[in-house]
């Protein structure tokens, strides 16, 4: 079943994602899941250049999240698509990973 319910800060922290440090340019904070080390097993985060993770930020307004794959060395980015609801995150993780989620 579909969790419709909005993103937020505090569900996104309660699975797994962590505040990273917010840029000067930033206006919102971001979090980010490893989601290389889920896959690679046995790896700590950010020590392999195959590190892909999933990395989200609010917009200043609105209910709206941008949210990216993020691939720590070299430095890439996609932006995914803006997502609302928790199932959204849910199905890229489970996407990227190729386990279900929980």
């Amino acid at each position: 079943m579909k969790d419709t319910s909005p993103l937020s800060y505090d569900w996104l922290h309660a699975n797994g994602f962590h505040l990273l440090h917010r840029e000067e340019r930033q206006p919102t904070d971001h979090v980010r899941r490893n989601v290389g080390m889920e896959k690679l097993k046995g790896l700590e985060p950010f020590q392999s250049i195959d590190d892909l993770c999933i990395e989200l930020a609010s917009q200043t307004t609105g209910d709206e999240w941008f949210c990216w794959v993020v691939q720590i060395e070299p430095r890439r980015h996609i932006h995914v698509r803006m997502m609302r609801e928790r199932w959204e995150v849910v199905k890229l993780w489970e996407g990227l990973t190729g386990r279900e989620w929980g």
